[in-house]
């Protein structure tokens, strides 16, 4: 996921009554009270387990029950019921050193307090490693590295309160914890119309994850994080479950206040910012007022830090060490003293400005303070536009927009019924809202490739500024023509093939192949074609594909860049490879298809002829380029 993390919550509501000493039970020991524990200490592996203690009362105090105080939380389920028996959990400990708890037996009429200790053996290393970063107030930084860098694994991030529940048992308890866990995933699942491996899915990865974000959590507030491997087939735990106990920081009283001077002129802004007796770091920013609407200042605060922690965990990536970073954020996204900006923004929209301080290591430690403003409105165009079509092919056409001005426009083309039923205003502001909006000035030619043969468009071009129109609406319908293919040879030569482990053994450039073959593959094409195409899919579902589907899959895929390559594909799978060759229209040949292929471990060829060809590509980065895309769908 992945910012994919679980917020599981319990409700836990607790009464307190501030009674008086008169409704106090009052015990009076009734004779010589005595409690005599069978030991005084009970050793526990690092597994831990569950344990029972012997224990005899003499003249016990009528109506009076056994206390028991733990010292340390990893003892647990503590259970007096049974008379003359104390029962308890301890839980499995990945200490590196041995360690101690002691529990304190409390009852009337007995002092000092017996005592009984439990000594466990240090633990072992954990599967996972959890590894914490920085808890800031709203935002929890990790790092979790496993053992096994291919197993997946479940991590999620849950609050103290659902693990302070039920006695502390999920704490502790790795069995309880699955359990738990199962109800969520079948739960989340179900809600999407999957199963409880559907809901797990969304809760799971595989190697190492650094610098992973959980945001919007809750200042001074304890979490809990918590990794396992995990079979989604069988939907069975692969190891024991890692835990991280997490408190985020508290938000800080210090109030570090601004000046904000901000003058409008239509959609352009000048925004004035200084700091009131204050020559350390800051940050600020502006939000869209509208995606923080009915936001508490708790919320408002979120956004804040996590604009600024996303923009850190982005540049401090392109660095070897944090201190690298940490120099690279202070003086180039960080600012200090007096700003000035001068910016265009959307035009008759409500913007928030907001700025906050930050501490020696770069995190927020002061509340953000907000100021408000609205753009005004963009001034009418008089230009107006001619649209035309030429050099209409089935599968491209030229469009050409000429404006009468060089103020800025919108061009785009869609389908011919996509705004079918909308106003003019409406398909611009849609556009505009929607769409990834490149502004236009002067004479616009350009060719649209991927059409589809025998298809209505409309080219749709109008004057626009700031995010607001500034002309109407211009449209230009057309229908391309129908499917005409190519004229041109095309076919796949797929070669021998190897077992990627014998390869990585001689060259472990190959590592990372293990258990796929590799393969080159040669595309055959006249030397009039312009770009050739390949992919491979299942040899069972190819049938089921139509023609138009598979140029329009092969098109997305993008064109060949060399003619032959190298490629990796899984053993005792049935493919099938197909492809076409385009001429210099935009037209494409009938699709070319293979036979069933079927790489099996007994048809690989020996790995030393593979370097045979190692002059026409050698290195394992290709195999990269077009790893895990030869599926279709």
């Amino acid at each position: 996921m992945k910012n994919i993390w679980l917020m599981m919550c319990g409700a836990l509501t607790l009464t307190l009554f501030a009674g008086c000493k008169g409704n106090e039970p009052e015990f009076k020991p009734q004779g010589d009270t005595t409690l005599t524990l069978e030991t005084k200490s009970v050793d526990a592996t690092a597994d831990g387990g569950h344990f029972e203690v012997n224990y005899a009362l003499e003249n016990p105090v009528e109506g009076a029950e056994i206390k028991v105080n733990a010292e340390k939380d990893w003892v647990y389920n503590i259970d007096t019921s049974v008379d003359g028996v104390i029962s308890f959990d301890v839980a499995a400990s990945y200490d590196a050193e041995a360690r101690n708890c002691r529990l304190e037996l409390i009852y009337p009429g007995i002092y000092p307090n017996p005592t009984l200790t439990v000594k466990q053996a240090a633990g072992k290393e954990h599967s996972i490693k959890l590894e914490l970063v920085n808890a800031a107030a709203t935002t929890i930084t990790m790092n979790v590295v496993p053992q096994d860098k291919n197993m997946p694994y479940v991590f999620i991030l849950g609050t103290g309160k659902y693990f302070e529940e039920n006695g502390g048992e999920l704490m502790y308890s790795d069995e309880a914890l699955w359990a738990s866990d199962m109800e969520v995933f079948e739960s989340f699942g179900g809600a999407f119309g999957g199963n409880a491996s559907t809901g797990a899915a969304a809760f799971m990865f595989t190697g190492d994850m650094m610098g992973h974000q959980f945001t919007g959590v809750t200042p001074n507030t304890t979490y809990v994080a918590y990794a396992y491997g995990f079979d989604n087939e069988t939907l069975t735990p692969l190891t024991e479950i890692a835990r991280l106990k997490i408190t985020t920081t508290a938000v800080s009283d210090y109030t570090l206040h601004f000046d904000f001077e901000v003058e409008v002129d239509g959609p352009n802004v000048t925004i004035d910012i200084a700091p009131q007796g204050y020559d350390g770091y800051y940050y600020y920013g502006v939000f869209w007022a509208k995606d923080v609407e009915g936001a508490t200042q708790e919320q408002l605060r979120s956004y804040c830090e996590q604009t600024w922690e996303n923009d850190k965990a982005y540049y401090s990536s392109f660095f070897d060490t944090p201190e690298q970073g940490l120099h690279f954020i202070f003086n180039e996204l960080a600012f200090r003293g007096a700003q000035h900006l001068e910016v265009e923004l959307d035009a008759n929209t409500e913007f928030i400005l907001w700025a906050f301080g930050m501490n020696d290591e770069a995190l927020m430690n002061t509340t953000p303070e907000f100021y408000t403003f609205k753009t005004g409105g963009v001034k009418a165009s008089e230009n107006t536009f001619t649209l035309s079509v030429t050099e209409l092919h089935p599968r491209k056409a030229t469009v050409k927009v000429e404006p009468s001005n060089d103020d800025p426009y919108v061009a785009a083309l869609v389908a011919g019924d996509r705004f079918e039923g909308l106003t003019d205003e409406e398909i611009m502001e849609y556009i505009l809202i929607n769409f990834m909006v490149q502004y236009a000035s002067g004479t616009m030619s350009d060719t649209a490739t991927g059409l589809v043969p025998s298809t209505e468009y409309e080219l749709l071009v109008f004057g626009a500024q700031a995010g607001a129109p500034t002309t109407g609406l211009y449209r230009h319908k057309f229908t391309t023509p129908e499917v005409v293919y190519a004229d041109l040879d095309f076919s796949l030569t797929i070669g021998d093939y190897y077992s990627g482990a014998e390869v990585a053994a001689i060259n472990p450039d190959y590592a990372g192949y293990e258990d796929m073959i590799l393969v080159h593959i040669t595309a055959n094409v006249d030397d009039a074609a312009v770009n050739a195409y390949f992919n491979a899919t299942n040899a069972l579902d190819y049938p089921y594909y139509e023609y138009e589907h598979l140029v329009a899959g092969l098109l997305t895929e993008g064109a060949l860049q060399e003619l032959t390559s190298l490629y990796a594909f899984y053993y005792d799978e049935p493919y099938i490879f197909f492809g076409m060759a385009e001429d210099e229209d935009g037209n494409f040949t009938e699709m070319w298809a293979s036979k069933d292929i079927t790489f099996t471990k007994e048809g690989c060829s020996p790995a030393e002829e593979f370097f045979a060809g190692e002059t026409r590509i050698s290195r394992s980065e290709a195999v990269a380029q077009r790893l895990g895309k030869l599926s279709y769908e």
